[in-house]
């Protein structure tokens, strides 16, 4: 197995959480490109609180795939609840619903994801009118009880470093 430690031997968070990592940059080393493996990267990162290494690769990965608004938000988090540089995270979530805003046609996780952007750049209350505004190109009942499910968890939740590391993780099965 890639992970263990070999011979049945257990591996602590901080060993498997760095091994994940020289895993993950041997994949990037033959291709750059490989988007997926810096994402699953960014957690490990900031589980070891290597930060700074978590946004560098973010920003990265904006020059190769500068529309992916993903990108921008998970930058946002970063810079919000783990460098606690506020207007530079304001200014990645306001890329990131930007660039869902002229995307075109979008499906409910899209939307999710521009509400997660407003919450910090415009406030709960618009993410809750966004998400009021877009249930209407719904009609599945999976999409809407995703967007009441979301509505609620936006109006009870505070939105505190351990609700957004969990976000973060989810966003891509969102």
């Amino acid at each position: 197995m890639l992970i263990s430690g070999g011979a049945g031997e257990k591996l602590s968070d901080k060993e498997l959480n760095i091994k994940i990592i020289r895993i993950l940059d041997s994949a990037i080393k033959i291709e750059p490109t490989y988007n997926s493996a810096v994402m699953n990267g960014l957690s490990p990162l900031i589980k070891l609180k290597r930060y700074k290494e978590a946004i560098a690769a973010v920003k990265q990965q904006i020059v190769i795939y500068p529309h992916d608004y993903n990108l921008y938000i998970k930058g946002g988090i970063i810079y919000m609840d783990y460098l606690n540089k506020k207007m530079e995270a304001i200014n990645f979530f306001n890329t990131a619903y930007k660039i869902t805003l002229i995307k075109g046609k979008k499906v409910v996780s899209d939307d999710l994801k521009i509400a997660f952007a407003l919450i910090y750049f415009k406030g709960k209350q618009e993410a809750i009118k966004y998400l009021n505004r877009v249930s209407a190109n719904y009609n599945d009942t999976k999409s809407l009880d995703q967007i009441k499910v979301y509505k609620q968890m936006i109006t009870n939740e505070k939105f505190d470093v351990k609700t957004n590391f969990k976000i973060f993780n989810n966003f891509s099965t969102i």
